[in-house]
């Protein structure tokens, strides 16, 4: 799973085509009178060998929301909605209006069907992919903040932040299954949801707590919490659905849990603030991305999923926030956010690679998308100010 920062979910600062409609601050290294104006935009990366293209809309900020199936199409979050970006023709699309403050996206293995979540408006929004016509706002839970299909692509599960639920929805009609009880309001925050491959279970991240709930994906109902370690961050479940890995973001470790047995196996220690996560495709090893902050050099620690032994730290960029693995498994992407570039990881000897930027003068990153062939990288960037320096994110 990719995790990037908090704030970034809510950074829809006012997108217009060819203008970054953003707020200034006074950060960052560049001075105002030397630092290029247009250093936002869609940057794609070239794999394996990271070749650098042509940003696209330079002048605009994108934060990559979501990639179709065939690799054809990015949605950006804009302000009421997003905007369909055509990555062959490098242009952006007409915006599509899904509600107020959108946070997020999430798009059906089939590629038919995309959800779009409105955080103020709780609701979401589906979209067909094939003609980007919004459907209409499905009412959810106070808050939503995080959506995953199962791999059926028949139900989603939208975490709702401030009032401790999960809202079941029926993919095909639109309408709410259920409201599921997870926690106890905004103290536990259903922040992060994983599905296993089967199907069967869906594993909720209770970030302001201790625990993570799985849901019986037959019934909609919730089974008992499990402890893992403080404040539970992201899921990545291994390919046959026995086991997954939690990382516990102050608690500096990466929780085992049995999904079998729906039981919590004894914590990994890892580094410090661990965020993203991510499994091989082959399922024998877990990379935990830790130093989740903006002031020192990142690690990502691999974990042998047949011992649950912790391997030697590989060191990467500063604030590493995402890691994804294509499905040819031979090398990790991490995106150093406040570094603005990628770290590589080849997997077969868990070593680092060149470092890659992506970033111009101090223009922040948003996040990061890869293809789902493995062949190209996405990273959007905060557009910057004519005086140079970036923008503050929204909300």
């Amino acid at each position: 799973m990719t995790r990037s920062h908090a704030w970034l979910a809510a950074a829809v600062a006012a997108v217009a085509l060819g203008t970054a409609a953003c707020s200034s601050s006074g950060g960052g290294s560049a001075s105002p009178s030397s630092a290029p104006a247009g250093l936002g935009g869609l940057v794609p990366v070239q794999l394996p060998g990271l070749q650098k293209h042509a940003a696209i809309a330079p002048t605009t900020t994108i934060v990559p929301a979501a990639i179709t199936a065939d690799g054809k199409f990015i949605y950006a979050l804009a302000q009421d909605g997003v905007i369909p970006v055509d990555l062959a023709t490098s242009r952006l699309l007409p915006a599509v209006k899904t509600g107020e403050g959108p946070r997020g996206m999430a798009i059906t293995q089939d590629g038919k069907t995309g959800y779009v979540i409105n955080g103020p408006a709780n609701s979401v929004t589906p979209i067909n992919i094939s003609d980007n016509i919004a459907g209409t706002p499905i009412p959810v839970g106070h808050f939503p903040v995080e959506v995953t299909f199962t791999p059926n692509g028949k139900t989603a599960y939208v975490g709702n932040g401030l009032d401790g639920t999960v809202t079941a929805i029926n993919v095909a009609t639109g309408k709410v299954l259920k409201t599921i009880k997870v926690g106890s309001g905004p103290k536990t925050y259903p922040a992060d949801i994983a599905v296993t491959p089967n199907g069967k279970t869906a594993l909720v991240a209770l970030r302001n707590s201790d625990k993570v709930v799985p849901i019986n994906v037959a019934t909609n109902k919730a089974g008992k919490p499990i402890t893992v370690g403080l404040a539970p961050f992201a899921i990545a479940i291994t390919p046959d659905s026995k086991t997954a890995y939690v990382t516990n973001a102050r608690a500096s470790s990466v929780s085992p849990v049995d999904l079998v047995k729906h039981k919590a196996l004894p914590p990994i220690k890892v580094g410090e603030n661990p965020g993203a996560i991510a499994i091989s495709p082959d399922g024998k090893t877990v990379y935990a991305v830790s130093d989740y902050n903006f002031e020192v050099q990142g690690t990502v620690t691999p974990i042998d999923v047949a011992t649950n032994k912790a391997g030697t730290p590989i060191k990467v960029g500063v604030d590493p926030t995402v890691i994804q693995i294509p499905a040819d498994g031979t090398t990790a992407y991490v995106l150093d956010q406040a570094s603005t570039g990628i770290t590589p990881i080849d997997l077969a000897t868990n070593k680092a690679k060149p470092f890659v930027g992506v970033g111009v003068g101090n223009g922040h990153i948003s996040s990061m998308l890869l293809a789902p062939d493995g062949s190209m990288a996405y990273v959007g960037r905060f557009a910057a100010t004519k005086q140079g320096a970036p923008p503050l994110p929204a909300g």
